[in-house]
């Protein structure tokens, strides 16, 4: 658990938007977040304008954001220690708190999911992870739907 979450002062409330199902695109889904087939899901994480500046204002923009990406990086590890071994992370800065918090240190860079895009690979100590880190100016608009049919392999 990260520092800003154990302080009690990650934001409270609506955090995650729409559940979507990465191979059709459609949002919606089961409360639980899990697909019936075992399927890939994704979570988007929006919030209205006015609750943002709330949020900034109450904590300032730089201490927010800070909590956010601990939270995001707390998430990354509870997933990968549960056994998923395959994760997008689309944001330079929530790729840096999701490795950070994974404690990986280097990576193995596999085949492009999109030009600029690979997918990479590093051991946690949970297991061997497959990890593609997208900075917010790479791929297509859909390129975790095409993640899905592009190789996790190591080169």
């Amino acid at each position: 658990m990260g520092a800003a979450h154990r302080r009690g002062q990650v934001p409270r409330g609506r955090l995650c938007g729409p559940r979507t199902d990465l191979r059709s695109g459609r949002e919606g889904g089961r409360p639980s977040g899990a697909r019936r087939d075992g399927g890939p899901y994704g979570r988007r994480v929006p919030a209205p304008e006015r609750e943002l500046a709330a949020v900034q204002a109450r904590l300032g923009v730089a201490e927010a954001a800070a909590q956010v990406e601990d939270l995001l990086g707390n998430l990354a590890v509870h997933l990968v220690d549960q056994g998923v071994r395959r994760l997008l992370v689309a944001g330079g800065e929530t790729s840096g708190a999701v490795t950070t918090a994974l404690d990986i240190r280097s990576v193995l860079v596999g085949d492009e999911a999109d030009p600029g895009v690979p997918w990479t690979h590093a051991p946690t100590r949970s297991g061997d992870l497959a990890l593609m880190l997208k900075s917010g100016n790479f791929g297509a608009p859909d390129l975790f739907v095409g993640a899905l049919h592009t190789t996790t392999e190591p080169k």
